[in-house]
């Protein structure tokens, strides 16, 4: 297994995609809508 200290970018992402699910369910409001998107 590699280190610890070198996580894999599989890793990264899992990591990146939890943090985002985790701040859009604590702060709904704060979420960045498309750009597209009226309003």
């Amino acid at each position: 297994m590699p280190p610890l200290t070198l996580p894999s970018a599989v890793d990264l992402a899992r990591a990146q995609f939890a943090l985002t699910v985790v701040w859009h369910v604590l702060f709904p409001t704060f979420t960045i809508r498309p750009l597209a998107s009226p309003g």
